[in-house]
């Protein structure tokens, strides 16, 4: 069985990628192959990194998808593992999750819809998936996980719940200074608890959105996730 751990990144986010190259990139086994997913550019790929024929920018993260499992049915893979840069793996945990009994498995973001949508930094697809992705139509938007379990829901696929791939949201006190309208992230569909790291989880997504949307320098978002690997070891 061949496992791919598809990391989608792009040419803006090289110092993302890097850290978890220092972090838990280096604990994966032999099981557990990874590569680094980006658009075109005039310079060469680093070892670990394929170049597709895709959007690279945010809102052409559907098409990335799309390239990234065709690539991987390519090589020969039974299973895909989308996951975005800014996520800790632990590879341990994950080989014994349980991934390979489902052909789509990701956290369900509880947002009510009719179709189980997963949270986008982490969800694993199966080869069938994986094909009936490779030949979707893209979307007009830029929400690859709805276009994906929507996509699968057409062909009898339905996601299957994963409680432990986390979001890690970090402290509001450590990231703004208290004022009378502080910003605040945007609405979520479920609460999630501050500054805490889910013991027995498998992945950890680093979203610090406290000072907005998107708003955090990368070196805060950086330093996070350095942190955050240290204590969930």
């Amino acid at each position: 069985m061949k496992t791919l751990i598809g990391i989608i990144n792009c040419h803006s986010r090289s110092a993302y990628a890097q850290a978890q190259r220092e972090t838990w990139i280096p604990k994966l086994p032999p099981e557990l192959e990874y590569r680094f997913f980006l658009g075109p550019s005039e310079r060469p790929a680093l070892s670990d990194e394929v170049f597709l024929q895709c959007d690279d920018s945010y809102s052409g993260l559907p098409s990335k998808v799309k390239a990234m499992c065709r690539w991987a049915l390519d090589q020969g893979c039974d299973f895909l593992v989308k996951l975005d840069d800014d996520v800790i793996l632990k590879p341990a945990a994950f080989l014994t999750s349980g991934f390979q009994n489902y052909g789509f498995v990701g956290h369900n973001n509880y947002d009510h819809a009719s179709v189980l949508i997963p949270w986008g930094f982490c969800y694993t697809l199966g080869h069938r998936s994986m094909e009936i992705i490779a030949g979707a139509h893209l979307p007009s938007n830029n929400n690859d996980e709805a276009w994906v379990a929507h996509s699968l829901a057409a062909h009898g696929i339905v996601l299957h719940d994963e409680s432990r791939y986390c979001l890690y949201t970090g402290k509001y006190t450590d990231f703004i200074v208290p004022t009378k309208r502080p910003l605040r992230a945007p609405p979520r569909t479920r609460p999630m608890d501050e500054g805490t790291a889910p013991i027995g989880s498998i992945a950890y997504c680093v979203y610090i959105n406290w000072l907005g949307f998107h708003a955090t320098p990368d070196e805060v978002n950086i330093r996070t996730f350095h942190k955050l690997f240290k204590e969930t070891q």
